[in-house]
């Protein structure tokens, strides 16, 4: 990893960290609420959401609303719609901001559309929670179609980093042939 990303901070095996600059955390923070906000105003068409309200005030305020939009599902991925193309596309543009950041422009494929996930942990239904492939429990994206030789970047935004995060395990001695 430190080949691709000197920048690395934190670096245990399989993960790292690396400080965005203000900007790019801003554009991401505001390219993902608006997303979430299209989603909102085009599912629920007679009500109103303020947009002016900071990220961790707005999914307080509309958060029973967030949890029941159809495009949404119960491991909290958003899921690209026609109704908000244009916002997901927004987004897309913005996390490109982060690939040429990274430094990963033009080094690797990129998959696209970039998946936002909404993680609100404890309050999700005891349906979602039990699910077999609810991302609450250890995993790996394989069955997705990723491959095992894939560099996956997450980009938390805002909320409890430490409770929503994301934890990664090595494989057991003796796993590979």
């Amino acid at each position: 990893m430190r080949a691709i990303f000197p920048q690395l901070e934190c670096v245990v095996p399989l993960y790292g960290e690396i400080p965005l600059p203000d900007p790019i955390i801003k554009n991401l923070v505001t390219a993902s609420k608006l997303v979430v906000y299209d989603c909102l105003i085009s599912f629920y068409k007679d009500e109103i959401f303020n947009l002016d309200l900071p990220i961790e005030s707005f999914f307080k305020a509309y958060k029973e609303k967030i949890i029941k939009l159809p495009n949404i599902t119960p491991n909290g991925l958003l899921l690209p719609k026609i109704e908000i193309l244009n916002s997901v596309n927004f987004l897309n543009k913005t996390v490109f901001g982060l690939i040429e950041f990274l430094g990963l422009k033009g080094q690797c494929d990129i998959a696209c559309p970039v998946n936002l996930r909404l993680n609100f942990s404890v309050d999700r239904s005891a349906e979602a929670n039990a699910r077999p492939k609810s991302s609450t429990f250890w995993h790996t994206d394989i069955w997705a179609g990723q491959n095992a030789n894939e560099l996956m970047v997450h980009s938390p935004i805002f909320g409890d980093f430490k409770k929503n995060g994301i934890a990664a395990a090595l494989p057991p001695e003796g796993f590979f042939p």
